[in-house]
């Protein structure tokens, strides 16, 4: 399944909704302005549990996602794996840029996620479900109100190799494991500075 140069705009849930779907692409995609009802992202990754169908293999490529009223492009539950989220420009959205959770094997590379009202990049566990086996690598994120990249709970095996990360209203790059097991992770490369936008000399550019 290919979704490719199209303007998907102003839908009342989500822009566009994966829910089931092997080796599937969205490229050079136009895609903002959901609003209405949640979760109103413009990209959601979201396979139906009660279905017991995968969404892997999939590849989200170079699209301009801006202006949604949830976030960006969110990539979530176990069913979801071997996701590619490339090149995209994501922008302007009520939440985070980008926002991978409680999935296996994803990579999130080469992205400019800025003046997003949440995070840039999420990239986190739940406190009962992991995220494993994941590169966050060579993205951009700056001018978010919160983090530019914020990692959470059970988070096993992945890595946040060569990102360049500033001027972000809270922490640069923040890992809170709360008690969980945030283990066997790779912090390496990366480029922090100019962080604690919002209260100044506040927050750390690295905090974990």
């Amino acid at each position: 399944i290919q979704v490719r140069d199209c303007v998907i705009h102003n839908n009342r849930r989500n822009n566009i909704s994966v829910t089931a779907a092997k080796q599937f692409i969205s490229e050079n995609n136009r895609i903002y302005n959901a609003n209405g009802a949640a979760p109103e992202a413009g990209i959601d990754v979201e396979p139906n549990p009660s279905d017991g169908w995968y969404c892997e293999q999939g590849s989200i490529l170079n699209n301009r996602v801006h202006d949604n009223d949830g976030g960006g492009i969110f990539s979530i539950l176990s069913l979801t794996k071997e996701m590619l989220i490339k090149g995209n420009t994501v922008y302007n959205n009520g939440i985070d840029g980008i926002f991978v959770g409680y999935c296996d094997s994803n990579i999130v590379d080469s992205n400019i996620c800025y003046s997003n009202t949440g995070t840039g990049i999420t990239a986190r566990g739940t406190t009962t479900s992991s995220l494993t086996n994941s590169t966050i690598v060579n993205n951009i994120c700056y001018s978010n109100t919160e983090q530019g990249i914020y990692s959470k709970w059970y988070v096993q095996n992945c890595s946040f190799i060569g990102n360049t990360v500033y001027e972000n209203g809270q922490e640069g790059i923040k890992v809170f494991g709360d008690g969980y097991a945030w283990d066997y992770n790779l912090i390496q490369g990366n480029n922090i500075h100019s962080n604690s936008q919002t209260t100044d000399n506040t927050y750390s550019n690295l905090n974990v």
